[in-house]
């Protein structure tokens, strides 16, 4: 078989054929084991695991097919353990071997990602293989336990909103393991596997974008717009808690901090990501412009259990969660629904026009979505009662993969 696809590395998001990975060598013994790696150096700062440790093997001259292995220059020993080019990450061979799509989620300062994203992956377990026999799997980072998918989440984020019941409050910008991202693989019969790339990175990191474009490869400066540069779909997370109206109707009985630059509106940031991939060459600029983007407003059982704020919502409500999670099937309509009332919602009542008509006026498939990860508010001490009760959080990604070509189980 004969690989012209591209990969895109999802460490550093560069764009490489599968027969240009290079390969690092395990042999311990090699007299070039201890050498710096430079890449790895600028990705990271330091090697974060000593196991990722190892003379890169540079895949060169030509090559029709993807190598298996490749043999040391320096010791001659095979290698399988593959390595971006570029930034010399330790990369899953299915992700090598069979290409596929990225979905990116992305979000600001207190948007709720962490907590998102720990409840959207066990909610794809528990429900995935329902919906059109999805199998889902985690891809592990070869050779290391501590930048390990399966052992990072249950440790780290399962662990502490499962069991502890302790919701996350945000993320500390200076995590090494941030740039780490927890991958997993979505596949069907017949289909291109799908990576979920979920990277939990400081709200922080995403909040200057025009002033990030300038850094070195794979630095944190730049690591989000080029984490959207990749993307085949976008899930982009947006505090609900910090619409005007909504927050004006909310901050008295959830005692919420007033909206500045500490606790930036919903739309803060928005205007500067238009106009960061407005400056780019047309054809970037207009594959930007065609990607799915899922707009995911969080902390919407808050919105909905609010008398006032819930009139603007009329096809919604708390006690109604996602449709498919009767069994009966996916249903796209209902989807479309709440994307037109939380749309009519922010014209009619809460008087956005201004971030509706940017959306409008630059992308070209999109929708609206209201979530919850836990499903209430947390008490004293950031504890969740009763575990995550999470709405409609598998919606955004439902409606990304369904414009991706997924298939679903129809509703009965």
């Amino acid at each position: 078989m004969i690989f012209f696809d591209k990969i895109t590395c999802p460490y550093c998001f560069m764009k490489f054929s599968s027969r240009e990975v290079a390969f690092r060598c395990p042999n311990r013994n090699c007299a070039s084991f201890n050498e710096p790696d430079r890449p790895l150096l600028t990705f990271y700062g330091k090697v974060p695991d000593d196991n990722i440790k190892g003379h890169i093997v540079a895949n060169t001259g030509w090559r029709l097919t993807m190598p298996q292995g490749m043999k040391c220059d320096v010791c001659s020993q095979v290698s399988y353990t593959m390595t971006c080019p570029h930034c010399h990450n330790n990369l899953p061979k299915n992700l090598v071997r069979e290409g596929g799509r990225i979905i990116a989620i992305v979000g600001a300062r207190n948007s709720g990602k962490t907590n998102y994203i720990t409840v959207l992956i066990d909610e794809m377990f528990r429900h995935m293989s329902k919906l059109g026999d999805f199998a889902v799997q985690a891809m592990d980072y070869p050779n290391s336990q501590k930048l390990s998918t399966i052992k990072r989440y249950s440790e780290k984020f399962h662990k502490q909103l499962y069991e502890q019941g302790t919701c996350f409050e945000g993320t500390d910008i200076n995590d090494e393991l941030t740039r780490v991202p927890l991958i997993y693989q979505l596949s069907q019969d017949r289909q291109d596997p799908t990576f979920l790339v979920f990277y939990d990175t400081a709200g922080e990191n995403f909040a200057n974008i025009l002033g990030h474009m300038t850094g070195a490869v794979g630095t944190s400066e730049n690591a989000d717009v080029k984490f959207l540069k990749s993307a085949d779909a976008i899930i982009y997370l947006l505090d609900s808690f910090t619409i005007p109206s909504v927050h004006q109707d909310l901050a008295s009985t959830l005692k919420l901090p007033p909206i500045s630059a500490a606790n930036p509106k919903f739309d803060d940031i928005f205007p500067m990501l238009k106009q960061y991939f407005e400056q780019l060459p047309d054809k970037e600029t207009r594959r930007f412009q065609r990607t799915p983007i899922a707009f995911a407003f969080s902390k919407f059982d808050a919105v909905l259990n609010h008398p006032t704020l819930a009139q603007a919502l009329p096809n919604l409500n708390s006690d109604t969660n996602s449709r498919f999670l009767d069994g009966r099937g996916f249903d796209l309509n209902d989807l479309d629904s709440a994307s037109s009332t939380i749309e009519a919602a922010l014209h009619e009542y809460w008087h956005e026009d201004n971030f509706l008509n940017i959306v409008h006026q630059f992308f070209r498939n999109y929708h609206f979505f209201g979530f919850s990860a836990l499903g209430s508010a947390p008490t004293t001490g950031n504890k969740v009662t009763g575990g995550p009760k999470p709405y409609r959080v598998l919606d955004p990604l439902l409606w990304t993969l369904h414009q991706l070509g997924y298939k679903f189980k129809p509703r009965t």
